[in-house]
Protein backbone atom coordinates (compact mmCIF):
# COMPACT_ATOMS: atom_id res chain seq x y z
CA UNK A 1 0.00 0.00 0.00
CA UNK A 2 1.38 3.35 -0.56
CA UNK A 3 1.36 5.88 1.86
CA UNK A 4 -0.86 8.94 1.19
CA UNK A 5 0.50 11.58 3.17
CA UNK A 6 2.08 12.83 0.10
CA UNK A 7 0.19 12.96 -2.51
CA UNK A 8 -2.46 14.38 0.14
CA UNK A 9 0.37 17.29 0.78
CA UNK A 10 1.02 17.37 -3.22
CA UNK A 11 -2.20 17.98 -3.70
CA UNK A 12 -2.51 21.02 -1.01
CA UNK A 13 0.43 22.67 -2.59
CA UNK A 14 -1.34 22.58 -6.32
CA UNK A 15 -4.39 23.45 -4.56
CA UNK A 16 -2.43 26.96 -3.15
CA UNK A 17 -0.31 27.40 -6.13
CA UNK A 18 -3.92 27.45 -8.43
CA UNK A 19 -5.21 30.08 -5.79
CA UNK A 20 -2.34 32.29 -6.16
CA UNK A 21 -1.99 31.95 -9.99
CA UNK A 22 -6.19 32.73 -9.53
CA UNK A 23 -6.05 35.26 -7.33
CA UNK A 24 -7.32 37.96 -9.23
CA UNK A 25 -10.29 36.41 -9.87
CA UNK A 26 -13.44 35.57 -7.28
CA UNK A 27 -12.29 31.43 -7.58
CA UNK A 28 -8.73 32.34 -6.26
CA UNK A 29 -9.88 33.08 -2.52
CA UNK A 30 -12.45 30.46 -2.76
CA UNK A 31 -9.38 27.79 -3.62
CA UNK A 32 -7.28 29.22 -0.89
CA UNK A 33 -10.10 28.99 1.78
CA UNK A 34 -10.76 25.12 0.77
CA UNK A 35 -7.14 24.39 0.74
CA UNK A 36 -6.81 25.97 4.21
CA UNK A 37 -9.99 24.16 5.51
CA UNK A 38 -9.25 20.62 3.78
CA UNK A 39 -5.46 21.07 5.31
CA UNK A 40 -5.43 19.94 8.76
CA UNK A 41 -8.82 17.41 7.35
CA UNK A 42 -6.43 15.98 5.12
CA UNK A 43 -3.03 15.46 7.12
CA UNK A 44 -4.78 14.05 9.94
CA UNK A 45 -6.79 11.62 7.86
CA UNK A 46 -3.18 10.90 6.10
CA UNK A 47 -1.93 10.38 9.71
CA UNK A 48 -4.67 7.85 10.80
CA UNK A 49 -4.45 5.68 7.55
CA UNK A 50 -0.91 5.23 8.10
CA UNK A 51 -0.94 4.10 11.34
CA UNK A 52 -4.05 1.81 11.23
CA UNK A 53 -2.36 0.21 8.06
CA UNK A 54 0.72 -0.47 10.52
CA UNK A 55 -1.84 -2.43 12.80
CA UNK A 56 -2.98 -4.10 9.36
CA UNK A 57 0.18 -5.27 8.97
CA UNK A 58 1.23 -6.53 12.03
CA UNK A 59 -1.99 -8.81 11.93
CA UNK A 60 -1.56 -9.58 8.46
CA UNK A 61 2.27 -10.84 9.22
CA UNK A 62 1.01 -13.16 12.27
CA UNK A 63 3.06 -11.47 14.79
CA UNK A 64 3.20 -12.37 18.32
CA UNK A 65 2.83 -9.04 19.13
CA UNK A 66 0.67 -8.09 22.64
CA UNK A 67 -3.38 -7.38 21.47
CA UNK A 68 -2.33 -3.76 23.26
CA UNK A 69 0.34 -2.71 20.21
CA UNK A 70 -2.60 -4.02 17.84
CA UNK A 71 -4.91 -1.44 19.75
CA UNK A 72 -2.68 1.35 19.76
CA UNK A 73 -2.29 0.87 16.01
CA UNK A 74 -6.65 1.56 15.75
CA UNK A 75 -6.96 4.21 18.82
CA UNK A 76 -9.77 6.73 17.96
CA UNK A 77 -11.70 4.32 15.85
Amino acid sequence: MTDLREPLRKALRDLAAAATAFSAWTVGPRMAATGEGWGPALSGLGDDLAAHAEGLRHLAAGRDIMEQDVLACFRGW
